[in-house]
């Protein structure tokens, strides 16, 4: 899991990489683009992460799930926690590996507060079932709530 506001201005940044690289600085541009996105029902499908917990729940048992955060992968704990959950040899964290989407220009307030909000839910499930980690790890969103 990604925080929400995080993960959908990551795919922005992506899809104006790939569609409209020359807007890629152009801060109005980024917002027109993330405040068109959020929404999106696909965009919510990977971003409801209470619904996906619960769907997992009740298919799994408990011990047969592992949650991560994203924010955990770029660290060997984080990968190493996976790969032994998986039964699998521990994988090497590539830290020096480049950003495919990096952070060109900076995201008013205003913009990331409505994104933020429109999660709310999801960011107090994932709070309610992990508690200060998730704070931890999102803390700049947790602070807009």
């Amino acid at each position: 899991m990604r925080d929400p506001f995080e993960r959908i201005w990551s795919e922005v940044r992506m899809n104006i990489k790939n569609k409209y690289p020359d807007q890629k600085n152009n801060e109005e541009f980024v917002c027109v683009k993330l405040l068109e996105t959020y929404r999106l029902k696909g965009v919510e499908e990977k971003t409801r992460y209470e619904r996906m917990i619960k769907n997992l729940e009740n298919v799994f048992d408990n011990q047969n799930i592992h949650y991560e955060f994203s924010e955990n992968l770029y660290s060997q704990q984080g990968l190493d926690r996976i790969t032994n959950h998986l039964g699998m040899l521990s994988v090497i964290v590539d830290v020096n590996s480049p950003n495919p989407s990096p952070k060109m220009t900076v995201v008013p307030n205003e913009v990331k507060q409505e994104i933020v909000n429109f999660y709310k839910d999801t960011y107090i499930s994932i709070f309610d079932k992990f508690g200060d980690d998730a704070k931890v790890l999102w803390n700049e969103s947790f602070k807009l709530l």
